[in-house]
């Protein structure tokens, strides 16, 4: 379908989702591999729906953004604070660890200094 404008892109897209979630559901697969395996089908190498990438990427584009508009949605603050504070003393303790392994490692004192070492 070539020539299509990007409400016709975006309806193909619809109408794929629609029809390819609930056949995945049936099949006890995730929404996720059937909306993947509508995306084959529809696309280039399959069914060749939709033959112009660059209305699909705006569409694509917009559904990150739109994923990512629902996922701050559904963050908590305290939850996040909490989960922060959970973490900073185990971070801190291994990136001290490893900053003096690091620095014992490249230190004079790690291994023994013979003239050949100083380049004369």
């Amino acid at each position: 379908m070539s020539g299509q404008g990007l409400l016709g892109t975006v309806a193909v897209l619809l109408a794929a989702g629609v029809v390819s979630v609930p056949l995945a559901k049936r099949l006890g697969l995730g929404s996720v591999l059937g909306y993947l395996v509508a995306g084959a089908l529809i696309g280039p190498f399959g069914l060749k729906l939709l033959n112009n990438s660059v209305e699909v990427m705006h569409v694509a584009e917009f559904g990150v953004v739109m994923l990512l508009f629902l996922v701050g949605l559904e963050l908590n603050r305290n939850r996040s604070a909490n989960s922060l504070r959970a973490r900073t003393l185990p971070v801190l303790c291994w990136s001290r660890f490893f900053f003096r392994s690091v620095v014992s490692g490249f230190s004079d004192h790690s291994y023994p200094r013979t003239d050949s070492s100083l380049g004369t």
